[in-house]
């Protein structure tokens, strides 16, 4: 994990420095998951249009699949003092998914102040867009396009995507590469109508590069996010490896006001995780079978390169 957060402050010293220069402010809770209670496991349909399962970081798992993450989350003062400290641990679990949606399930421990609280297992019902079980997608491909990683050229399948729910829209476009993980390679959209008011979100890999991964080497892909919303600005730098269920394995980010303070910072790290049984039919719910790579248990060692 150390080789992951080296590379991360690495990628983090080139796009972040502007902000992180800036003094530091006010601050929030903890991050997690976002999460419903009572939601069902989802109900086998056909594959949408857009994004394809086998393309999303939990789609192309087996059922069972889950990895444990711990998040450190520190709020600033109006002088950039921390104020506040908190950790979340969270095992998230999928549980069911065919190709339209997926469902997970979260297990968080939060520790605060000192103490520590257990929360309620939660789960959630996603579609591969983005998407809720109940919002509509919509995808048309519009041309095709280049996304330049490491001086490279890429090709990509370039599709429009419209998600619609209860008095919400979104408008967004995605770049996609049906060889290259993440696959997903860019994406850039506005939704509006939400509680938060309107809400644009652009994402984009931008290198390509191995690290190490608890006891492995795993080929990697390093992701800049960027959310804007109501005069403040995240910014999220994501190590994501396409043979990890969920595909994140770290991440640093940092809210800014609209005066480029941080408000809170947030580094993430994977702890563990497990790949389900991919033998019985009913794990795959009728999506693309995927083949993973074995992995060393935690704590075996990395055999030397010859």
């Amino acid at each position: 994990m150390t080789s992951i957060l080296r590379n991360l402050a690495l990628v983090s010293l080139a796009v972040l420095a502007p902000g992180i220069a800036a003094a530091q402010p006010a601050a929030k809770n903890p991050t997690q998951p976002p999460v419903k209670n009572g939601a069902q496991p989802a109900v086998k349909t056909a594959a949408p249009d857009g994004v394809p399962a086998e393309h999303h970081p939990w789609g192309r798992f087996p059922v069972g699949s889950w990895k444990l993450t711990r998040a450190i989350t520190e709020n600033l003062d109006p002088l950039g003092n921390v104020t506040g400290t908190s950790i979340a641990d969270t095992r998230t679990i999928l549980i069911a998914a065919d190709a339209a949606t997926y469902t997970l399930k979260y297990e968080v421990t939060t520790e605060s102040s000192g103490k520590r609280f257990v929360l309620k297992p939660q789960t959630i019902v996603s579609g591969y867009n983005g998407n809720s079980a109940t919002e509509t997608v919509t995808a048309k491909k519009s041309a095709d396009g280049v996304v330049e990683i490491n001086g490279r050229k890429i090709p990509c399948q370039v599709q429009q995507i419209s998600i619609e729910g209860m008095g919400t829209k979104y408008e967004g476009t995605v770049y996609v590469n049906p060889t290259i993980s993440p696959y997903v390679l860019r994406k850039e959209g506005t939704a509006n109508g939400t509680t938060e008011g309107s809400k644009t979100t652009t994402m984009e890999v931008i290198a390509l590069a191995p690290v190490r991964v608890l006891a492995d080497r795993r080929n990697a892909a390093f992701i800049r996010k960027i959310e804007k919303k109501e005069g403040r600005t995240t910014t999220t730098l994501e190590t994501n490896c396409d043979d990890i269920p969920g595909g994140e394995v770290a991440h640093s980010s940092q809210e800014q006001n609209a005066e480029n303070k941080v408000l809170q910072r947030t580094t993430l790290e994977l702890l563990d995780y497990s790949v389900g049984n991919e033998q019985p039919n009913e794990n795959w719910g009728g999506r693309r079978r995927v083949l993973h790579r074995s992995r060393p248990r935690r704590g075996e060692e990395i055999s030397p390169r010859r």
